[in-house]
């Protein structure tokens, strides 16, 4: 089997990855709208550059048939799944330490109320 038959669904789907990535640009312009999202408004900016570069290389690999570019696109791609499930781990922890957290200070509270 040769590369471009495997890369054909790849290939085709590169005006999808050209929309996630002007949606992550606008998730992360929107995110700079407010002070927690300042901090974060990076993180999609970088995904959507890295979106835009894989849809690029797509582009280059339809247009000349180099391996090359193909490569470059996968590993961009692969480094977008990376930065996801790192972030999504962030998240969950940081969820749940909110969650420990409030439940922690309202344990305080009504235990407190509830002892006198």
């Amino acid at each position: 089997m040769d590369l471009q038959h495997i890369a054909l669904p790849l290939v085709r789907a590169r005006g999808w990855i050209t929309f996630l990535a002007v949606v992550a640009f606008i998730n992360g312009a929107l995110n700079v709208l407010s002070i927690w999202g300042i901090i974060i408004a990076w993180l999609p900016i970088w995904i959507g550059v890295l979106l835009v570069q894989a849809s690029n290389g797509l582009s280059n690999y339809e247009l000349n048939g180099e391996e090359e570019d193909m490569r470059e696109a996968l590993e961009k791609i692969a480094l977008v799944f990376k930065i996801t499930a790192v972030w999504f781990i962030v998240t969950i922890a940081l969820v749940v330490l909110v969650v420990v957290f409030f439940f922690s200070a309202v344990a305080a509270v009504f235990g407190g109320a509830l002892s006198s």
